[in-house]
């Protein structure tokens, strides 16, 4: 172990010395500079101010300036920018601090936007850090600028991080005081944070993962596996086993490949008989269709004959239409023409009409002349009107623009009135809240209190349980103890008898055996010689012959003596066992009597102790369900609390954001009534210089004149379009007509040379003798295809037929056969076939889909037993990881466990110097009923009364002074374990509100004690004592309106 015990005077020169903090538009402060070294001389001092004012802005400003980042991480350094700073300032902080006799001064700002310093508007400015090294004399050694060499340069020279840095500076006296008694639970979760073994709860989680997903695949895959049994085609009953399964469907598949085999033969044969059958069949079918088709085409023959003369005539009337079909385009050509100049002669007329109107037009246009120049005068005079207007309207123009910025600027002034009187009731509202929660905010020392008195409570309720659960498996033990020794007992008293049964058997079976061998050797004596067992010479052979025994018989009763002998030891054995069983039972039993009773003084001093401590009945009321109504409540109003302290640093900030938006729009409401005033004066003067007074008759004369112009504009447009739409028109009707004139002389050309290439065409033909015949044939030539389609059929049959009747002129001598029976013969063929080709389907589609269960079924099997033995494994390292063990102790606890006896070790220096040698910290090694009462327990050894006591016993007084130990010997240990420099000063908050007075004494010389060891400390706390005994103190206040100043004083 690290000697600790001089370890801070020892390497004072080592240390690091905070010397000044500056916080420039930090938070709540504006310029405000905290020089640490007024109070290197005394030590001690005293932090006191209200909730909110920014205490703990101190230790975020220190920490910001080391790391680039708050205390907890609960702000970023660009929420830390003040709402109070002016526009163009930046925020910054400026923290110096000594260490092996250098001097360390970081400047650092975070990223934050600031008003621009020429012009209007808003930059953003990037997060900047500068490091200056000296010496002590003074002297510049060296400098940083860049914020990955300063970062990596602080945290090489400290050896720690952000939050280890808070941890060692600041401690929550409060939360340690309740630390000693919590459970090995509520401990395990502070140390996890602060020696960083989360990486074994991680762990412990992934494995309970594992072993769950584990057993969910195995769950799984025996589904599957049942599944697989359940799919598997075949009669017989599974087995219970996955192997047995496994033999008998390997029997199945090859009786089944068997049967296979056998189908496939029967196929072979059945497919060879169908196709006989089939080729029988189709010969006779051919014959049979043969012998129809000649019949048929015989009658067709004649039937053709019959039509000869008919087609003939149809022949003929085909030929006159084809020739007119050919001739059709000449006539259509003529009426195409003649329809064509009968249009254009249709165009001529109205061409004509159109000139006539055109001449009116011209006419109408010639009496116009005079206006047209009469509306060019007009037009002139009225612009020289309007350019006049003109020149004064810009001025014009300008006073109607100040005129609207002014009625913007009333209209702006009354929003911001508004605003302004919205945001007087908000401070006002907001001034009573926080005076409501501040009342509320005071209960919270005597609810911290109640929190550590629970703590106590709940340990004792702890142990209460613990000795009830441990009475109640005494008593169970010792009743089933007493059951197992009746039940032998009565064992005892069975085998007793079985004992004496089976003696007397073996007594019965060796006299009858003594009986045989006598008998037996008496056949064997001669006279005259002495007698083995007697002596006697002479011997009764009459007696002998009628007691003698078959060999059998006395085989028989040899092999009974030797099973009553056997039947008589096994009876003996099992007596004796059951014996000493029931003498083991009872020694059992003696020594759970004791514990039993000892549980039951136990469990009495325990509950008399719950009763009077808790001031309860315990059988009308349930201690642990009685602290946890009790926890609840106190848990709901420390949470009120805690959210009205929220809600208090929310009112101040919003009470700051309210004053500071007040402020500008004021400022805004009279610069706007200032504008006002300079807009009135203006558009005074600009009126002064215009020939119209009135500004409205301006732009009114202004508007009619250039209606008026826009009007004659019109007019004169509208001459002048209608002069030149009627010469276009004229000239375009003038060429249409000419145009149409040729048009008609071609057509009629044209339309004449048709006309004498469709008469010499009738002249040479002999299918019409005039144009009028050959229009009136003209409709039938729609049945020129019909016709055609006649011919050609007609044509078509008569060559098959006679080509067919050729082809099958060899089946006139065939007999027709009986297509009935063949087709029977053949549908049977078919039938049995499909018959074994469904079963072979069938059996093979079994084999196929039995193989493949059968392989899923072992390659699922033999992943099954992976599984298995993989959570095996699992569970068994899941238990180790978790505690699940006989030691209740799980891999992270025995870790920390290893850190906390570090811990106390460094706190019983302490301890034993503040309590001058009276206590001292021990850590429990024994096993807990549960798992969360084990491995880090802690109890006092009280060296005044020679024993230990648990630590809830100790007075406000005596636990604040251990918790105090406590608290500095785990910063030192992390620090130790972190291996950084050692900081000089330690900051205490919490914990002195609750105490008594006498208490309170005692933590202040434990405190002046701690002082010696060389150590700036300083106390965050509202208690009038402490005010009066420790002279130096740092007073944080507030204006109310949410900024803060800092000042120093010295108290006589």
């Amino acid at each position: 172990m690290k000697d600790y015990n001089n370890h801070w005077i020892q390497k004072r020169g080592t240390m690091m010395q905070p010397r000044k903090l500056m916080l420039k538009n930090f938070g709540p402060f504006l310029h405000e500079t905290v020089d640490f070294s007024e109070f290197q001389s005394a030590g001690l001092f005293l932090i006191s101010g209200k909730t909110g004012a920014g205490k703990t802005t101190i230790f975020d400003g220190m920490t910001f300036a080391l790391f680039g980042e708050t205390s907890g991480r609960l702000r970023t350094g660009k929420e830390m920018r003040s709402t109070f700073a002016p526009a163009q300032e930046l925020t910054e902080v400026r923290f110096s601090f000594e260490h092996q006799e250098m001097i360390y001064e970081i400047i650092r700002s975070p990223e934050q936007t600031v008003g621009k310093k020429k012009g209007e508007g808003f930059t953003k400015q990037t997060a900047k850090v500068h490091l200056s090294i000296f010496s002590t004399s003074g002297a510049l050694l060296t400098q940083y600028s860049k914020k990955g060499e300063v970062d990596r340069f602080i945290t090489e020279l400290l050896n720690v991080n952000a939050k280890q840095f808070f941890q060692i500076v600041l401690l929550p006296q409060g939360e340690f005081r309740n630390f000693l008694v919590a459970s090995s639970n509520d401990k395990e979760k502070l140390l996890r944070n602060l020696f960083g073994t989360q990486l074994y709860q991680r762990l412990n989680e992934w494995l309970h993962a594992q072993q769950k997903n584990v057993e969910k695949e195995l769950t799984r895959q025996t589904d599957q596996l049942e599944n697989l049994r359940q799919q598997f085609q075949g009669e017989f009953e599974s087995p219970a086993s996955y192997q047995e399964t496994l033999l008998k469907w390997q029997d199945a598949l090859e009786q089944l490949e068997r049967e296979i085999v056998e189908e496939k033969r029967q196929l072979e044969k059945q497919k060879e008989m169908k196709k006989e059958a089939e080729k029988a069949f189709y010969k006779g079918k051919e014959i049979t269709n043969a012998l129809d088709e000649y019949d048929k085409l015989i009658q067709k023959q004649e039937t053709l004959k019959a039509k000869e003369s008919k087609m003939e005539e149809t022949k003929q009337y085909f030929a006159q239409l084809s020739w007119i079909n050919e001739k059709k385009d000449l006539l259509r050509q003529e009426d195409d023409y003649g329809k064509e100049i009968e249009e254009i002669n249709h165009s001529l007329k109205d061409i004509k009409q159109q000139l006539k109107k055109n001449q009116s037009e011209q006419e109408a246009l010639r009496k116009q002349k005079e206006d047209y120049e009469k509306w060019q005068t007009q037009q002139e005079d009225k612009q020289y009107a309007l350019k006049r207007i003109n020149d004064e309207l810009p001025t014009v123009q300008k006073i109607n623009q100040l005129a609207k910025q002014s009625e913007q600027l009333y209209a702006s002034m009354t929003q911001r009135q508004n605003e302004i009187d919205t945001l007087k009731k908000q401070l006002e509202k907001n001034q009573s809240l926080k005076e409501d929660l501040s009342q509320k905010t005071q209960q919270k020392p005597a609810l911290q209190e109640e929190k550590l008195q629970l703590y106590r409570y709940d340990e004792l309720v702890r142990h209460f349980v613990e000795a009830q659960a441990e009475k109640d498996s005494q008593k169970t033990a010792y009743k089933k103890t007493q059951e197992e020794i009746e039940r032998l007992k009565q064992q005892l008293e069975v085998y007793q008898q079985a004992e004496k049964n089976s003696k007397d058997q073996l007594t019965t079976a060796r006299s009858e055996n003594a009986k045989m061998q006598i008998a037996r050797l008496q056949l064997l004596l001669k006279e005259e010689e002495p007698c083995p067992v007697c002596g006697s010479l002479h011997h009764d052979s009459v007696y002998a012959k009628q007691h003698s025994y078959t060999l059998a018989e006395i085989t028989q009763n040899e092999e009974n003596l030797a099973q009553s002998e056997e039947t008589y030891a096994q009876t003996l054995e099992e007596k004796q066992k059951t014996s000493a069983a029931l003498e083991s039972r009872r020694k059992e039993q003696e020594q759970i009597s004791v514990k039993l009773t000892k549980a039951q003084e136990n469990l009495q001093e325990l509950t008399e102790e719950c009763e009077a401590t808790l001031e309860i009945s315990i059988e009308k009321t349930e201690p642990k369900a009685y602290l946890q109504k009790w926890q609840d409540k106190l848990n709901k109003e420390i949470k009120e609390i805690e959210e009205a302290e929220k809600k208090q640093n929310l009112l101040i900030e919003e009470a700051e954001k309210t004053s500071a938006k007040l402020s500008q729009l004021q400022e805004q409401y009279s610069n706007d009534k200032e504008e006002v005033t300079k807009l009135s004066a203006e558009q005074d003067t600009l009126k002064g210089q215009l020939s119209y007074q009135n500004t409205e008759d301006l732009e009114k004369q202004k508007s009619q004149l250039e209606e008026e112009i826009t009007t004659i504009q019109k007019k004169i447009d509208q001459y002048k379009q209608e002069e030149e739409k009627i010469q276009t028109d004229l000239t375009t009707l003038n060429e249409r007509n000419s145009q149409y004139q040729q048009q008609v002389r071609r057509s009629q050309e044209k339309r004449n040379g048709i006309k004498q290439k469709l008469d010499q065409a009738i002249q040479k033909s002999s299918f019409v003798s005039s144009e009028e015949e050959m229009r009136q044939l003209l409709p039938e030539l729609k049945q020129l295809e019909s016709l055609r389609e006649i011919i050609e059929q007609d044509q078509n049959e008569r060559e098959y037929t006679k080509k067919r009747l050729y082809e099958l002129k060899d089946f006139k001598e065939k007999v027709r056969p009986d297509l009935k029976n063949l087709e029977k013969k053949r549908q049977d063929a078919e039938e049995k076939e499909a018959s074994v080709q469904t079963s072979l389907i069938q059996k093979q589609e079994v084999l196929r889909s039995n193989q493949k269960i059968m392989a899923d079924f072992q390659q699922l099997y033999a992943t099954n037993q992976n599984e298995m033995e993989n959570m095996s494994q699992i569970k068994q390292l899941a238990e180790t990881m978790n505690g699940d063990n006989l030691e209740r102790l799980g891999i992270e606890r025995y870790v920390l466990q290893s850190f906390f006896a570090e811990v106390l070790e460094v706190a019983n220096v302490r301890l034993n110097k503040l309590t001058q040698g009276r206590y001292q910290f021990l850590l429990s090694n024994e096993k807990g009923s549960y798992k969360k009462s084990t491995g880090l327990e802690i109890s006092i050894y009280d060296d005044h009364a020679g024993t230990s006591r648990r630590a809830h016993t100790l007075s406000g007084g005596e636990s604040f002074i251990a918790a105090l130990a406590l608290a500095l010997s785990l910063g030192d240990v992390i620090q130790s374990h972190a291996g950084g420099v050692l900081i000089e000063t330690l900051f205490i908050d919490e914990g002195f509100g609750s105490l008594d007075e006498e208490a309170l004494e005692m933590a202040i010389e434990a405190l002046e004690m701690v002082e010696d060891e060389g150590r700036m400390i300083g106390i965050i706390s509202h208690v009038q004592e402490l005010k009066n005994r420790i002279t130096q103190q740092m007073i944080v206040k507030t204006d109310g309106s949410g900024q803060s100043y800092i000042t120093n004083r010295v108290v006589d």
